[in-house]
């Protein structure tokens, strides 16, 4: 939102008189950093009001708008909550209806037989228009794979089916028909989807919200069966035929776990990203030192003095490779923060879905990770093509990376990238006096342990399980 090369965010601003942030509670620290970051200009540009939603809201998320500071005083906004509670026919509308749970461990396609077997049974009852069968599945993979075995193995069963997941969404060809009665889908349906399902197939996802929004697809406008499948034993702890919804999600929580939002990385790249905005807009900096007003702790002076210090030595003809590898590091982690997500490869992959074969757009280390493709270089840059093969993955051994001298593990990215931070920091700073060095290391440190390196790592190579070695050119893009 900040990055504006019209110079018209102002002028514009003021046409907005609310700003939603639907689902709010599936941000994490790097994204919710940018939305804190919109959220400063949208409370200081304009007069418009800001609403979160969410049915599983953290509460975490709700104590962090309190980093955003409003007007001349610096006022924290005003938050107000609203809350859905339970009550009587007479207060209020029926927003979910009995659901009959079934509780299986393991994953959906390991049940794939008596999954066909309860379909077969319903089949003829189906009737088109809308889905009423849901498949919500933990990957992308999995789920492209069932919808495949469907049509080889079920055809019956095929035939009623269609599916929308995240390779889906930018897929080239007819849209997905809602109209079939079946519908596979990954997390991509757990936000959205108010179709009249009356049965859903449910693997239990990564945390407890992630599970409420899941199981919340179905029984929405009638009674519904729904099938669990968990990666931990679930039936021992329901010994209660009938069981209240909260206390059912309460039981859940044990069985799915939680995660909770690390606030200090999301303070530390809110005010990184502060930092980025104003060292680019240096005519509007007043106003951006004033939007972004400095709380106690950690504020944009730390990062602004960061980044002076780093390139006054980097500019002084030192030579030291390990300070060019690291302000090329800080320059990319610069280039992620200028997009709510951060950066990626996004190529063509053609890959086959049920009976067509697809073409659609994802990224590029998210697909060689997860299947087995190849690689082609065509005038018009990368394509990836799925392939058959026996092998499950994962499918990326190492890959390198502009700063390190050396390969990174790529199953072990996140320990390893941390560790040779470190150690190319630590010799990059040297030539610094030592109370710098200090102050150098403790940013550095800071930025590591709250950004994820998926949302940076934009590899020169790839190193396949069979040593197959994928070289890429600079086309990378932002994934916005």
């Amino acid at each position: 939102m900040y990055v504006n090369p019209e110079e018209n965010l102002e002028q514009s601003f003021h046409l907005f008189e609310y700003v939603i942030y639907d689902e709010f509670h599936a941000y994490r620290e790097f994204e919710l950093s940018g939305i804190l970051t919109q959220i400063a200009l949208f409370q200081n540009m304009s007069a418009c009001k800001v609403i979160l939603s969410s049915a599983t809201p953290k509460k975490e998320i709700i104590e962090l708008l309190n980093l955003v500071r409003i007007g001349k005083e610096r006022h924290a906004p005003i938050i107000e909550n609203i809350f859905a509670t339970p009550c009587s026919m007479e207060e209020g509308e029926i927003i979910r209806y009995q659901t009959k749970v079934e509780f299986h461990q393991g994953k959906i396609l390991e049940n794939i037989k008596d999954i066909a077997d309860v379909l077969h049974k319903v089949i003829g009852e189906l009737k088109p228009g809308s889905p009423q069968i849901l498949f919500i599945f933990d990957t992308v993979k999995d789920s492209n794979l069932f919808f495949t075995r469907l049509f080889k193995e079920y055809p019956e069963i095929y035939k009623y089916a269609e599916k929308d997941n995240g390779y889906d969404t930018n897929q080239i060809g007819d849209i997905p028909d809602f109209t079939k009665p079946i519908l596979v889908s990954t997390n991509k349906s757990e936000v959205g989807l108010d179709y009249p399902i009356k049965m859903l197939f449910m693997e239990d996802g990564f945390s407890i919200d992630s599970f409420v929004q899941r199981f919340g697809r179905a029984a929405r406008h009638e009674p519904a069966n729904c099938y669990i499948y968990t990666k931990k034993e679930a039936n021992p702890i329901f010994t209660d035929e009938i069981v209240a919804y909260h206390t059912f999600l309460e039981k859940m929580s044990y069985i799915t776990g939680e995660f909770n939002i690390q606030t200090k990385s999301v303070r530390t790249l809110f005010t990184f990203r502060q930092a980025i905005a104003i060292e680019k807009y240096v005519h509007r900096k007043d106003d951006l030192r004033a939007y972004f007003a400095v709380d106690t702790g950690y504020s944009y002076k730390l990062w602004l003095n960061f980044f002076i210090l780093l390139n006054k030595y980097n500019n002084g003809g030192l030579s030291n490779p390990n300070l060019k590898r690291l302000k090329l590091l800080i320059d990319d982690i610069k280039d992620a923060c200028k997009s709510l997500r951060g950066r990626s490869l996004r190529h063509p992959v053609i890959y086959t879905r049920g009976h067509e074969i697809r073409q659609t757009m994802y990224d590029l280390l998210s697909v060689l990770n997860r299947v087995s493709a190849v690689v082609e270089r065509t005038t018009e840059g990368f394509i990836i093509r799925e392939v058959e093969s026996e092998e499950t993955g994962p499918f990326i051994s190492a890959i390198k990376l502009p700063y390190f001298p050396d390969l990174m593990d790529y199953q072990k990215r996140r320990e390893q990238f941390n560790e040779k931070i470190e150690t190319i920091a630590k010799k990059a700073v040297d030539v610094f006096p030592e109370k710098q060095q200090g102050f150098l290391l403790a940013c550095i440190r800071s930025l590591y342990y709250s950004i994820e390196p998926d949302h940076i790592i934009l590899p020169d190579e790839i190193i396949l399980w069979n040593r197959k070695v994928i070289s890429l050119s600079e086309d990378a893009m932002d994934d916005n």
